[in-house]
C-alpha cells in the first residue's frame, strides 16, 4: 500500500513539475513575445477604422509589418485582457516598436494628429481645395465658406474627422482672435464693424507680405478713407474678375476702368467683402495704422514698396520704378 501511494505522491509531484516548467515556457514565451518588435523599418501609420476588432487590426498590423505573425498580437490581446478596448484612430508607429508598446499605444487612444496649414491670404475658395486636396479628412462640405471668416494658420485634426468641423473650428479662431484684438468693438477711423476690419486687413494681406510694411500699408488706406479717396487697390479689382482664383497674368487698363463692385479704382470705400482670408498680423496691422500722412505707394523692385505723402512723390516713385524695372 505505501509502495503504491509513494508512486502516485511521486507521479504527482512530476507532473507539478512538468506543469510548473510548462508554465515558466509559457511566460517566458509570451515575455518574449511582447519584447518582439515589428519588421517595419521606416514609421508606418496604422489606421483603425471604428468598430474594428481585434482580430482584423492584428491582421492590418501584420500586413504592415508591425507584428511577425497576426496571433500573437490576438494571443497578447487576451492575456493582458486588452480585447474590447481597442480604440479606433490613426497610430504612428516607430520602426523597432515591441509588440507590447503597440498595443499600449492603440488601447490607450494614443491617436496620431495630422495637420493642415492655410497660408495668409488664401480665399475661402482656396482654403476648400487644400481641404478637399487632404485625403485624411471626411470630405463632407459643398458649401464656400464667406471670405474673411477663415483664420490662417496650422490646424492638428485626426484623420478621419469632418471637413466641417475643421472649419468651424477656423471660423471660432477667426472671430476669438478678432475679439481678442479688438475688445470693445470700437470705431477705428471710418471702420465700425467685424466684416470692413475684416475687409480692409485682406487687403492689406494681399498687397503686402512684409512685417515692417503692413501697418504702412494700413495707414495709406485708412487716410484715403478718411479724406473719400478711392482705395486704388489692384487686388481688389483682381477679386471682382475671378473671385477667389488667380488671374494668373498683368491688370488689363480696360479692367481697371471697368465698374464692379470690387473695383476699388471706381468705387468709394471698401469693397462689399473682404478678399482673402487675412492673417493675425494683417488683422492687428488693420486696426493700427502707423501715425503717417502717407497716401500712396508703389513696389520699389525688391519686394517692398515706396511710400509718399503727395501724389508728385508717388509719381517720381513710379517713374524710379519703371527705370529699376527696365536695367
Amino acid at each position: 500500500m505505501n509502495g503504491r501511494w509513494n508512486i502516485i505522491k511521486y507521479s504527482l509531484i512530476l507532473l507539478l513539475g512538468f506543469a510548473v516548467i510548462l508554465v515558466g515556457l509559457g511566460i517566458s514565451f509570451l515575455h518574449q513575445m511582447q519584447e518582439a518588435s515589428g519588421t517595419n523599418t521606416t514609421v508606418e501609420y496604422l489606421y483603425i477604422e471604428p468598430g474594428s476588432g481585434v482580430i482584423r487590426v492584428a491582421w492590418k498590423a501584420e500586413q504592415q509589418g508591425l507584428v511577425s505573425k497576426a496571433w500573437r498580437l490576438r494571443l497578447l490581446s487576451r492575456y493582458h485582457g486588452f480585447n474590447g478596448r481597442i480604440i479606433a484612430g490613426e497610430y504612428e508607429i516607430a520602426p523597432n516598436t515591441t509588440l507590447q508598446a503597440l498595443l499600449v499605444q492603440i488601447t490607450e487612444g494614443k491617436v496620431y494628429q495630422r495637420r493642415l496649414v492655410v497660408p495668409e491670404g488664401f480665399s475661402s475658395q482656396a482654403v476648400l481645395s487644400l481641404i478637399d486636396a487632404n485625403d485624411y479628412l471626411d470630405h463632407d462640405v459643398d458649401i464656400t465658406p464667406a471670405e474673411g471668416s477663415l483664420l490662417p494658420e496650422t490646424y492638428f485634426f485626426s484623420r478621419g474627422d469632418k471637413a466641417s468641423a475643421l472649419i468651424k473650428r477656423m471660423q471660432v479662431a477667426q472671430e476669438g482672435f478678432l475679439a481678442e484684438v479688438w475688445p470693445d468693438m470700437m470705431t477705428i477711423g471710418k471702420l465700425k464693424t467685424a466684416d470692413e476690419i475684416l475687409t480692409l486687413a485682406s487687403i492689406i494681406e494681399k498687397e503686402t507680405g512684409l512685417n515692417g510694411e503692413r501697418n504702412l500699408v494700413s495707414a495709406v488706406f485708412h487716410n484715403r478713407l478718411n479724406k473719400r479717396m478711392r482705395l486704388d487697390s489692384d487686388p481688389t479689382v483682381i477679386y471682382g474678375i475671378v473671385g477667389g482664383g488667380e488671374l494668373g497674368r498683368p491688370l488689363k487698363k480696360s479692367e481697371l476702368k471697368a465698374v464692379t463692385d470690387y473695383n476699388t479704382y471706381r468705387i468709394y470705400g471698401l469693397p462689399p467683402t473682404p478678399i482673402a482670408n487675412p492673417g493675425k498680423a494683417a488683422i492687428e496691422a488693420a486696426l493700427s495704422p502707423a501715425p503717417v500722412d502717407y497716401l500712396y505707394f508703389v513696389a520699389d523692385g525688391k519686394g517692398g514698396h515706396r511710400f509718399a505723402e503727395t501724389l508728385r512723390e508717388h509719381n517720381a516713385n513710379v517713374r524710379r520704378w519703371r527705370r529699376d524695372k527696365k536695367k
